[in-house]
């Protein structure tokens, strides 16, 4: 922890008795030079205002912000990672620390940043997508898994919690359920951010099922008599899932009884 090399006062003046309206000019000429570009003039005087009175807190975040634009991010890291010594029961420091440490490299210093920010606030969403995609990296999918089922519930409507999981699901080899999180993205926000992928992934998950339901109707008299009767019911005897176009296809196949063994590779697109 880097605290002997700051000086750092909480009062309204410095040791000296700089007056208050020193700090607030050195701030003031700070933000200043932060929009002209002069980030390390900018530095000084954020130095300056954090030993002469100003918000020791706020001005070491401010400093790790003006660290991170410059691409200094050891600096930044370390200046994050001082303001959580200065308050350790506020949360911007560590959200900040967290998103700093992952961005440079430092996954020991994000994770301790993850695992107290769930300890102030069990709602921080960053962290515990930090700590899923750490599972994820670690080979542990059924934590992540864990992890992700938690946001879920913290936040049912979010579609980048149901795509991740549908990822995790298929990593998992657990079909049924990485169609139904794909689907479900699509139906909350259909024009969203992941909204063509999980369509594209629910088309090729699709397609790579009814080639092989196909091919076992070709081959299997029992279970094509079965497709005949109660198509859903009979590939889902053999552990197969499909979404709604899937379905779909397989309807038309199966009303056709099963005349053509192969399913069109024109799927119609999930909206």
């Amino acid at each position: 922890m880097p605290t002997q090399k700051y000086e750092v006062s909480s009062g309204s003046s410095s040791p000296a008795g700089t007056p208050v309206s020193n700090w607030r000019a050195s701030l003031k000429k700070a933000e200043r030079q932060i929009e002209a570009g002069r980030f390390d003039r900018a530095l000084v005087n954020l130095a300056t205002a954090r030993s002469s009175g100003a918000d020791a807190y706020l001005c070491t975040l401010r400093m790790a912000s003006v660290y991170r634009r410059m691409e200094r991010m050891s600096e930044a890291v370390e200046e994050a990672e001082f303001a959580t010594f200065l308050d350790p029961t506020r949360s911007p420091g560590w959200t900040i620390l967290l998103e700093f440490a992952e961005e440079s490299g430092d996954l020991l210093r994000a994770f301790t940043a993850s695992e107290t920010l769930l300890k102030l606030s069990p709602r921080h969403i960053p962290a515990h997508i930090f700590q899923a995609n750490a599972l994820m990296q670690q080979g542990d999918a059924h934590a992540a898994l864990k992890v992700i089922n938690n946001l879920i519930q913290l936040s049912p409507d979010n579609p980048e919690h149901h795509f991740r999981k549908a990822q995790i699901s298929q990593h998992l080899n657990e079909s049924a359920v990485a169609i139904q999180e794909f689907v479900q993205v699509i139906r909350l926000d259909p024009e969203g951010e992941f909204a063509e992928a999980a369509r594209e992934s629910v088309e090729a998950l699709d397609m790579f099922h009814l080639s092989q339901i196909a091919m076992l109707a070709s081959e299997d008299a029992i279970f094509r008599a079965k497709l005949c009767q109660n198509c859903l019911e009979a590939i889902r005897e053999r552990g197969y899932s499909l979404g709604p176009m899937g379905e779909h296809l397989l309807a038309n196949f199966c009303e056709d009884e099963l005349k053509n063994l192969t399913f069109s590779q024109s799927v119609v697109r999930y909206h």
